[in-house]
């Protein structure tokens, strides 16, 4: 066993022990330790304290020495076990009492302290505690405490000596003892030293001054006596001396990343290690290189009233004598207003001499993770159908959908990704990804955020790691990319009728909005079963080659006939496709939007469009994208119903004209149009057509109620179909055809599908043509054109860099503003780029069909473009470096797959909404290899054969027979930019102008959206009567009803069933154009 005490400053260790306790004021209260350490292999325990002089200082051991009024106190009850290699401290106090007339009084007392386990033949302990007790005149610390110093700088503490007797006394101050050598403590020369008087109700005052040289701990003793009569005591005088008072943590505040426009909060502690509380002045947020107030950074609070001034509070010593510092939290934020890293400091004002000033780097990036919870606030079911007898149980499932909606910073980072989850501590975030409160009386066991494992039937409260609607919590969720978005499932199964509401709580690393909270509601009722029919059970898109669109649809119908046979649809939208191309967004959507709750009256049938829309850069090898359309319908045993989607992304070598038909409106049991289909192949190589069917024929099944006989009857059928193992030859000019039509048996919209099987490139692949049509009882068609109140316009420029085009580039560059007359007065959110025409070489074709980019950095110019003027001309004036010459061929190519999916080439171009122009500036005839048709329904088929007013080709070119003086021709005019003009109502121009400013003019009204001929869906039947138009509901009459004009307004044109107006009466932007009339029954 061992004693360890302190004595003198020093600690001591031995058999026995002292507690000195030196001069205490009498009526106060002192505590110190006696720390009782095992040296020993064994265990050791503490059993009796005993006093064997009765007349020592009276003491109390617990209940085994028990002096009245004791002096000494040991906190010590039962016996104490040390286990080897350890301590114990017991604690000890020292209370003298108040003895009048007494200045100072010894008090002493030796207890004998016996412990079992202990070597045979050692003797007990001796524990010696001692104190004097003084007067409260005689009171003197037992320590002047500097606290934390910085080096270089010093800090007075100041002594009074205070005489409260009428006369007059003699007080002592020595000289200042220090083993770490002279000049760091010191008395001022004012100080009292030796002996001094103090005369009556008089005070005499030292000053002590502290000033380290090194950053470590100093300690010196001084002697001193308060009064006559008063013992004197030795008072040790500490202090530490420091790098730096004043500190701040962490050493930078990083906000990380923030949505311009939103705001980060941090904090910042900043500690103080003095004894004395601080004040730091002229606090301000700047950003870097700045001395003015940031506007992105912010002070928040200091903690006080004030936000330029800071009141740090004194250290404080703990039990061991260690500095604890004061404290003091500020908060800061960050609100950026646009991308990119940001930098600042928060600077403030010291008022020590060694460290003048403080300043907290500041460091955040505009960008990074924005959450978009849809549908929010609220997600309603609606209406589930109950059934209390239903396996497995009813329920009902919808999703909500978590989008990254913030900036991806470039380069890329994964801390910038929308993370699901709570933070670990660790700089990541981890489940659980949300927390759902049943409310209102519903039950937590009633719904399932996450994955529900049908196997088990139980809620995962998870989302897939792998497969359709996967997420992988270490990259999170990455904005503008394919990966943005998420859904999560949520299924409810309510365990009886009634109304039903929860709250989930979604947690992310949003930096503004942490907690996303959606409202769950149901309503379990009882409704009748439903028997419908779903037609087809699946879509087959075939080859969608990006940026191409395709709608194919399907139908349900209430097989029920009852009066009260209504069944209930709930739920019906997309669930995670699987296959997507890296970095391509989702493939299939709904036109018509996810719908909770459909009711399907007696025999209804409803349809429902499906896109499949590849957006994105097209995939080096075919993609097999499949997904499905989910919707509940009220049966006991089969509620979810689904239709399987698949598409595959690739390269779409056949140009089938039109890729899509609309058959219009056709009168029940009546034949429509023959149409006619035709294929181009514009590979390089052959593609095989395997085979050739109706996939998709609508209709109805045998037995349906217009469908009496044993064999299904369909309602799309094949006039003339393609031969089995059909070549269709690389570049061919002559298209392989085959013929379709449509005879509606009953009443409604009806979509089909004819799939061509091919081999290409050594791979079977499907092309699917998608049909549609309606019947009615009489074939009435209304056929709607909308002139858009702010159209857009995308806009390619093609021009000839032959020898002889400088002139001509220099005049399209000079008359911009009259090519942009009609946009700019319409205003037309245009977008224009520019190719070039030359074709000579294996990679010429590609190369010219890159778009021209500025040194500005600008490929595509639009309205807002800076320097929109400049920036045209740069584009335009291509040089002369070219030979063979054609503008349908790169045309064609730079809007195709793969350059306009490219980021680097053509990408961000065509826009789905906006009417595409081609431009062709050349004085040569086009030299194109393969014949125009074969151009021309390629770029047809970028807005689709039946979107005919949304294409125009354009050309300024050699039109005249020859040349004009002083204008020469690059080759003889063939025909060749006629037909592609005319084919597309588009606008000709002769190259050789002697007024440019007009020729652009009526070029740019033509190709920025200026119709004047709008093509119907079916072919009118004129013996049913005339077409009636309308403007915005209101009947347009043929000829204007003036008598004084009886100009002509529109007419009909047979050969290219269009309604044409004259250019005084073109519907307005804004307007809408119906055109009404009775298909022919065939």
């Amino acid at each position: 066993m061992r004693i360890i005490y302190t004595e003198n400053g020093a600690q001591m260790q031995g058999a026995d022990g002292t507690v000195d306790f030196g001069t205490v004021s009498m009526g106060r209260t002192d505590l110190k330790k006696l720390t009782v350490q095992n040296v020993g292999l064994g265990s050791l325990t503490i059993q009796t304290f005993a006093k064997p002089e009765s007349t020592q200082t009276a003491t109390k051991v617990g209940d085994q020495v028990t002096d009245e009024n004791p002096v000494f106190t040991i906190d010590f009850g039962e016996p104490v076990v040390v286990s080897p290699g350890e301590s114990r401290e017991l604690d000890v106090t020292y209370a003298p009492p108040v003895v009048e007339g007494q200045t100072q009084i010894e008090h002493l007392v030796v207890l004998s302290m016996t412990s079992a386990n202990i070597e045979p033949g050692v003797a007990p302990s001796n524990i010696t505690l001692k104190g004097t007790a003084v007067s409260g005149e005689c009171d003197l610390p037992n320590q002047l405490d500097f606290g934390a110093v910085g080096r270089g700088d010093s800090f007075n503490l100041t002594f009074d000596f205070t005489n409260a007797r009428p006369i007059e006394t003699r007080g002592y101050l020595g000289q200042i003892d220090s083993q770490q050598g002279d000049g760091i403590f010191t008395l001022s020369p004012d100080s009292p030293k030796g002996e001094f008087l103090i005369g009556g109700t008089n005070t005499k005052t030292a000053t002590f001054t502290f000033r380290p040289t090194d950053a470590q701990d100093y300690a010196a003793s001084v002697r001193m006596r308060r009064a006559d009569g008063c013992p004197e005591k030795v008072v040790r005088l500490i202090g530490t001396g420091v790098d730096a008072v004043l500190a701040y943590e962490p050493a930078t505040v990083n906000f990380g990343y923030a949505p311009p426009g939103t705001t980060v909060e941090r904090e910042v502690t900043i500690s103080n290690k003095s004894l004395r509380a601080v004040d730091l002045t002229m606090v301000m947020a700047s950003d870097q290189g700045q001395t003015v107030p940031s506007n992105i950074f912010k002070v928040v609070d200091t903690g006080g009233s004030s936000l330029t001034t800071i009141s740090v509070p004194a250290a404080t010593r703990d039990s061991g004598n260690s500095l604890v510092a004061g404290t003091q939290v500020v908060k800061l934020s960050f609100k950026p207003t646009v991308l990119g890293p940001r930098q600042g400091l928060l600077r403030m004002t010291t008022p020590f001499a060694s460290q003048t000033s403080l300043s907290v780097p500041l460091r955040g990036i505009g960008g990074g993770p924005d959450i978009d919870v849809r549908p929010a606030p609220a997600l309603a079911f609606g209406r589930i159908a109950y059934f209390p007898a239903a396996s497995p149980p009813s329920f009902a499932s919808r999703k909500l959908t978590i989008q990254n909606v913030g900036t991806r910073p470039n380069p890329a980072d994964p801390q910038a990704n929308l993370k699901l989850g709570q933070t670990d501590g660790m700089n990541g975030f981890a489940r659980p990804y949300w927390e759902v409160t049943p409310k209102n009386g519903a039950s937590a066991d009633e719904i399932c955020v996450g994955v529900f494992d049908t196997s088990t039937n139980t809620c995962t409260n998870d989302l897939p790691t792998s497969g359709a609607g996967s997420y992988n919590p270490a990259f999170g969720l990455e904005a503008g990319t394919a990966t943005s978005i998420l859904d999560i499932p949520v299924r409810v199964t309510p365990n009886g009728l009634g109304t039903r509401e929860w709250e989930v709580k979604i947690f992310s690393n949003d930096p503004d909005e942490p907690v996303t909270t959606i409202t769950v509601t149901a309503n379990s009722v009882e409704l009748p079963p439903c028997n419908v029919e779903i037609s087809p059970i699946a879509l087959q898109f075939g080859i969608v080659s990006p940026p191409a669109i395709k709608d194919l649809a399907f139908s349900i119908r209430n097989r029920l006939t009852g009066p009260r046979d209504i069944c209930l649809i709930s739920g019906l939208e997309l669930a995670p496709e699987v296959n997507t191309p890296t970095g391509m967004p989702a493939v299939f959507s709904l036109p018509g939007g996810a719908q909770s709750e459909i009711e399907l009256q007696p025999s209804e049938t409803k349809q429902f469009v499906v896109r499949a829309w590849p957006q994105g850069q097209l995939p080096p090898t075919p993609a097999a994208v499949s997904g499905k359309v989910v919707f509940n319908v009220a049966h006991p045993m089969n509620p979810a119903r689904e239709v399987a989607l698949a598409a595959t992304i690739a390269n779409s070598c056949l140009t089938i004209s039109p890729n899509a038909l609309d058959f219009g409106t056709v009168k029940k049991d009546c034949n429509s149009e023959t149409r006619t289909f035709n294929i181009y192949n514009s590979c390089s190589t052959a593609v095989t057509i395997n085979s050739s069917t109706m996939g998709a024929p609508a209709g109805e099944g045998p037995g349906g109620p217009n469908c009496m006989g044993s064999l299904p009857c369909p309602e799309f059928h094949i006039v003339a179909g393609i031969p089995a193992m059909t070549t269709v030859a690389a570049g061919a000019t002559t298209p392989v055809s085959f013929q379709l039509r449509y005879r509606p048996i009953n009443y409604g919209p009806d979509t089909g599908a004819f799939v061509i099987n091919v081999t290409q490139g050594g791979q079977p692949l499907d092309y699917v043509v998608a049909l549609q049509g309606r019947g009615d009882m009489n074939g009435l068609n209304t056929d709607t054109f909308r002139q858009d109140s702010k159209p857009k316009a995308d806009i390619l420029l093609v021009i000839d860099d032959s020898c002889s085009m400088s002139d001509k580039q220099a005049s399209l560059a000079a008359n911009m503003n009259s090519f942009l007359q009609y946009a700019t007065s319409n205003q037309v959110e245009f977008q224009m780029a520019v190719v070039v025409t030359e074709i000579g070489g294996a990679n010429a074709p590609v190369q010219s069909a890159q778009f021209r980019q500025t040194a500005a950095g600008n490929k595509i110019l639009r309205p807002t473009t800076t320097n929109l003027q400049s920036e045209f001309s740069a584009l335009v004036q291509v040089g002369t470096p070219g030979g063979s010459e054609s503008c349908m061929y790169p045309a064609t190519l730079a809007l195709t797959a793969p350059l306009i999916t490219d980021p680097t080439k053509n990408a961000g171009f065509l826009r789905n909404d906006a009417v595409l122009a081609v431009v062709c500036v050349t004085d040569a005839p086009d030299q194109a290899p393969q014949a125009p048709v074969f151009y021309l329904n390629q770029l047809v088929n970028i807005k689709g054969a039946q979107r005919a007013t949304q294409f125009t080709y354009n050309v300024i070119g050699p039109f005249l027979p020859s040349p004009p003086s002083g204008c020469s021709y690059d080759g003889t005019n063939d025909g060749r930019h006629a037909f592609m003009v005319s084919q597309t109502n588009g606008v000709k121009e002769e190259i050789c102008t002697p007024n440019w400013a007009v020729a652009l003019e009526r070029i740019g009204k033509n190709a920025f959206g200026y119709r004047t001929n709008f093509f119907l869906t079916s072919r009118p039947d004129l013996a049913a009567g005339r077409p009636v138009v309308a403007i915005d509901g209101m009947v347009i009459p043929e000829r204007d009803p003036d008598p004084a004009l009886n100009s002509k307004i529109w007419e009909y044109d047979a050969t290219n069933n269009s309604i044409n107006f004259e250019p005084l009466y073109v519907p307005e932007p804004g307007r809408t154009l119906t055109v009404t009339y009775t298909a022919a029954c065939l």
